[in-house]
């Protein structure tokens, strides 16, 4: 072949969105190297003009060794994030679940920490299984934990300076919480599950249950436990920047009055423990 006959080389960015469009596709390696988007990537040359040889494979060996890997490093990556899921639907199963997602959100990073962001939505909105409403909240779950478990660390509100505050500045009081903080209100509950995978149980069926949970992070360690709703919806209007006083308000409102004092004052002592937040922020007077 004369050197007129050949295709100009692509750039560099071009040679990157050419390979990205032939790994990633799901099509059969033929059909990824001749479909349009792979051919306007690399200006219409072929293979065996972008790759050279090996000693012991040809061009489109080498790039089809690629193409076998990366769905498999999809699956590896999500199967780190999403250990439960994976356990409850089985190996083969959970295969295929990736490789359905990540048609629909394929990678768009150099990194693959945020690869299963979408997954519960996808779950929500676009799995076909039975199950599907049940492994989106199993998912929102352990997506919750992986978010916090990458947040920056932060102060810690401590008992002694609780007791610093004047009792007449709690009123206007917010309290900014943690960044490695979640809340999270899910369609079924998930704990007889995560005590299974734990001890290696069979998977129970799904039981469908209105669920509210907290998830947190104290120095390294991950907990998380399930919430009542008023402690829920108390803790809610905090995190979400409401005053104290109106976040009280509305809490005793769904309380008996012989158990507002002693519950309110058991939560936010616990909250206070366990570290959900990281100051006190009064008005400009306190």
């Amino acid at each position: 072949m004369s050197r007129s006959d050949r295709a100009a080389a692509p750039s560099l960015a071009g040679l990157q969105r050419w390979m990205q469009a032939v790994v990633v596709s799901p099509e059969p390696l033929d059909e990824a190297l001749a479909a349009p988007e792979a051919r306007q990537a690399a200006g219409g040359a072929r293979v065996d003009e972008l790759i050279l040889p090996s000693a012991t494979l040809e061009p489109a060996e080498r790039i089809a060794i690629y193409k076998r890997m990366y769905p498999l490093r999809m699956i590896e990556a999500l199967e780190q994030d999403y250990p439960i899921l994976a356990w409850h639907v089985g190996e083969e199963a959970f295969e295929q679940l990736v490789l359905d997602y990540v048609e629909a959100f394929p990678s768009r990073s150099y990194t693959l920490n945020r690869l299963g962001d979408n997954l519960p939505v996808w779950l929500d909105e676009r799995c076909r299984r039975d199950d599907a409403a049940f492994l989106g909240d199993l998912a929102r779950f352990e997506l919750a934990q992986t978010l916090v478990f990458d947040e920056q660390p932060s102060d810690v509100l401590a008992a002694e300076q609780v007791a610093r505050i004047p009792s007449e500045a709690w009123a206007e009081a917010r309290l900014p919480p943690i960044p490695a903080l979640r809340l999270l209100t899910l369609r079924h509950a998930i704990r007889p599950h995560c005590e299974a995978w734990e001890h290696d149980r069979p998977s129970p069926a799904p039981r469908r249950r209105a669920t509210r949970v907290l998830v947190w992070r104290r120095g390294q360690t991950m907990h998380w436990r399930e919430m009542p709703r008023a402690e829920y919806e108390l803790l809610d209007a905090l995190v979400s920047g409401e005053t104290l006083g109106r976040a009280l308000e509305a809490a005793t409102a769904r309380l008996r009055t012989h158990e507002r004092q002693d519950r309110l004052f058991g939560w936010f002592r616990r909250w206070v423990s366990d570290g959900l937040f990281r100051s006190v922020a009064l008005d400009a007077s306190g």
